[in-house]
C-alpha cells in the first residue's frame, strides 16, 4: 500500500504534535524542512525538541491503496486530536469540507 497517514509525535509527552498523508519517506522530510528557516508551527516544535537532545518519533497509523481515502483519514484523525491540540494549520489535506463532513457524520452514525 503505497499511501499512509502517520504522526510526528513528541517524546517529551508522547502526545503527537502533527498528523499527515504521505508515501515514500515523506514523514521524515518535516526534519529537513525545519533544518531551514520555514517557521511552520510544525518546525518550530521540531526545532525545540531537537536542541533539547530528544529526537521525533514516528508513527503510521494506516496504509492506503487510494489516496482519497488516506486524505480522509487524515481529516478524521486530525477532528478525533483536535486541530487545537496539532500544529497542522487545516483539517485535512485536499478535501473539501463538505466531505469532510459527511464523513465524519458516517463515522459518528457508524459508532
Amino acid at each position: 500500500m503505497q499511501y499512509y497517514v502517520y504522526q510526528l509525535i513528541d517524546p517529551r509527552n508522547s502526545k503527537p504534535f502533527y498528523v499527515g498523508k504521505g508515501k515514500g519517506e515523506r514523514m521524515y522530510a518535516h526534519e529537513r524542512e525545519a533544518e531551514g528557516k520555514s517557521q511552520h508551527p510544525k518546525c518550530k516544535v521540531i526545532r525545540e525538541i531537537k536542541e533539547l537532545g530528544y529526537v521525533i518519533e514516528y508513527k503510521i497509523l494506516k496504509r492506503f491503496e487510494d489516496e482519497e481515502q488516506a486524505y480522509l483519514y487524515e481529516a478524521e484523525v486530525i477532528l478525533d486530536i483536535g486541530l487545537e491540540n496539532l500544529t497542522n494549520l487545516v483539517h485535512g489535506g485536499n478535501i473539501n469540507t463538505n466531505k469532510r463532513s459527511n464523513n465524519c457524520e458516517h463515522r459518528a452514525m457508524v459508532s
